[in-house]
């Protein structure tokens, strides 16, 4: 198993906490080459939220 299936899918919108400013928001997943690349952009702070510290 190569752990990509538990990955959410990059066209649907995802309701991710940004760990940094603690603000809900919704947004598509940016699918980046390699795994640290993969997350979401908060639109309040900025800040890059990787996949596996979005909840």
């Amino acid at each position: 198993m190569n752990g990509v299936a538990d990955l959410p899918a990059a066209s649907a919108g995802h309701e991710v906490v940004c760990p940094h400013c603690k603000k809900t928001f919704t947004a598509e997943l940016i699918a980046g080459q390699t795994e640290r690349h993969r997350g979401f952009k908060c639109p309040h702070c900025k800040l890059f939220v990787p996949v596996d510290r979005a909840t």
